[in-house]
């Protein structure tokens, strides 16, 4: 069996909560979409979304809007243990696995001259 990849922190709880949500929301998948909605949730995710210029709030009730569309609900009194859909899981094989932390050093004036790190 392969190994598991290594992903960060950050990365892996977002992955558990939009499996979370998912489950909340009694889908018998976990999309795409789930897993956008729990990286809103992520400052580091969340702050790349804003720099490129999107709307969080927006893009959070199109992506509940959908969620309530697109997914139906498993009977109720079943528990829910929803399962990956394929995007899900080729989104968690390509993860890029968490870069070790470099030193920075620090030089006069906050810049680093031109060449080093």
């Amino acid at each position: 069996m392969p190994e598991a990849p290594q992903i960060s922190k950050g990365l892996d709880k977002s992955f558990q909560r939009a499996f979370e949500l998912a489950k909340a929301r009694r889908h018998e998948d976990v999309a795409l979409e789930h897993l956008l909605l729990a990286l809103l949730d992520e400052p580091h995710a969340a702050g790349i979304l804003r720099a490129c210029g999107v709307d969080l709030e927006q893009l959070r009730e199109e992506l509940e809007g959908i969620l309530a569309l697109a997914f139906e609900a498993i009977t109720e009194g079943e528990p829910p243990h929803p399962h990956s859909t394929l995007g899900f899981v080729r989104v968690v094989e390509r993860a890029p696995p968490p870069q070790p932390q470099r030193r920075q050093e620090r030089h006069p004036g906050g810049r680093a001259p031109a060449g080093l790190p």
